[in-house]
């Protein structure tokens, strides 16, 4: 159960590194502030999963981060 639910936070990390790459081109910079902000979501991710019940409701808080972060860069960057 934990091996498939570490597979999909991985494939959810694998398309949003795509999708910064997509919106903050190849800028070294901005690919470091980019990694910066999904990284601090990844870390709120795991620091607070206690229980199998809280996963889904802690990946969804994360990505929410990561999407407003996301928007924020794309919107005034």
């Amino acid at each position: 159960m934990f091996e498939h639910i570490k597979n999909i936070i991985i494939n959810i990390f694998n398309y949003l590194s795509a999708q910064v790459n997509d919106i903050v081109g190849q800028s070294f910079l901005s690919k470091i502030i980019a990694i910066v902000i999904i990284a601090s979501a990844g870390y709120l991710l795991f620091k607070f999963i206690k229980t199998s019940v809280k996963i889904f409701l802690y990946l969804f808080i994360a990505l929410a981060i990561i999407g407003a972060g996301l928007f924020l860069y794309k919107t005034y960057f």
